[in-house]
């Protein structure tokens, strides 16, 4: 077998085995966090006046009563073969959570995007404004401006831009999901903090890559220097990018969680909350692993990319 497809073979078996590995972890995290909350879910289920026989009834029909162990087991064996079961007001998991789940995927997908774009665009400006310690004056207030925009919670930010733009400008909606233009407060509380943070790390590995000597020889042939950033530049600086965004889309999805609750975003985040609040463990532990599945799911997306793309890695494994 020639050894680029062993390479690839083993590549693709060793992210395999980590998937199923997080996974198994993911899943075994939200059963325990979810079986440690206080409160008994039968009560909140069928009210404080309920009798302590249809409590009794109600808790061996939704299994509550089966050995930690065998509720364990089961949940784990339901997530590896995709069924969520159902919630404990009758409905099934999937029909709960299926529309939230894609409007939390929407809202941290566009956010995702606008914070590559942003931050790449402002850290590669950044870079050629600044080379060579010139113009410090730019680069202090660039530190000031996105340091400070990084310190801000996504939730305060979030509220801020309620007050200012949907309440006393009136420019946008305050809450819900009607259009593209209902995105434009979530999608800029939730990716102008994380911008902040990469864009300041591509400034950084901009600057380094300026100073290579592969970049001063390609200089030397006197290329424009749009072809210069965009061909030499830009390819050097993505693999350190790619590495950082994929952390950085699972704090996206973690915030998503309290600013869609404070946008009314009809996702994962403002269901979690309701079902905090009635106990509904299928529901709770399908939602924390959507998310967690999420943040899975693109940081072996950018694995996969960088080993495409950098022989380097290919070599490593």
């Amino acid at each position: 077998m020639p050894r680029s497809i062993t390479t690839y073979a083993s590549f693709a078996g060793k992210l395999l085995v980590r998937l199923a590995g997080g996974l198994l972890l993911l899943a075994t995290a939200s059963f325990l966090l979810v079986q440690a909350m206080p409160g008994d879910p039968v009560v909140r289920l069928l009210g404080g006046d309920a009798s302590e026989a249809d409590i009794a009834r109600a808790r061996t029909a939704l299994g509550l009563d089966d050995p930690f162990y065998v509720r364990y087991l089961d949940f784990i064996r339901r997530i590896f073969t995709f069924d969520f079961g159902s919630s404990f007001t009758g409905e099934p998991v999937t029909s709960v959570l299926g529309d939230r789940a894609w409007h939390t995927a929407v809202l941290a997908g566009t956010s995702m995007v606008v914070t590559a774009v942003l931050s790449v665009v402002a850290g590669l400006v950044a870079a050629a404004v600044t080379q060579g310690e010139r113009r410090s004056g730019f680069a202090h207030a660039f530190t000031t401006v996105t340091g400070f925009l990084a310190a801000v919670p996504s939730y305060v930010l979030a509220m801020g831009l309620v007050a200012l733009f949907a309440v006393t400008l009136e420019l946008f909606s305050v809450a819900g999901a009607d259009g593209p233009s209902s995105l434009v407060l979530p999608v800029t509380a939730l990716s102008l903090p994380a911008a902040a943070v990469l864009c300041r790390i591509v400034r950084v590995e901009a600057l380094s890559v300026l100073e290579s000597d592969f970049v001063r020889t390609v200089r030397s042939k006197q290329l424009p220097r749009t072809r210069l950033y965009l061909r030499h530049v830009l390819p050097n600086v993505v693999t350190g990018a790619l590495t950082i965004g994929g952390v950085m889309f699972g704090y996206l999805l973690g915030g998503s969680v309290i600013v869609e609750n404070v946008f009314q975003w009809p996702g994962l985040g403002t269901e979690m909350v309701h079902v905090i609040n009635t106990r509904d463990f299928p529901v709770l532990q399908t939602a924390i692993i959507f998310i967690g599945v999420g943040v899975l799911a693109v940081n072996s997306i950018v694995d996969v990319v960088l080993f495409v793309l950098d022989p380097r890695i290919r070599a490593a494994s």
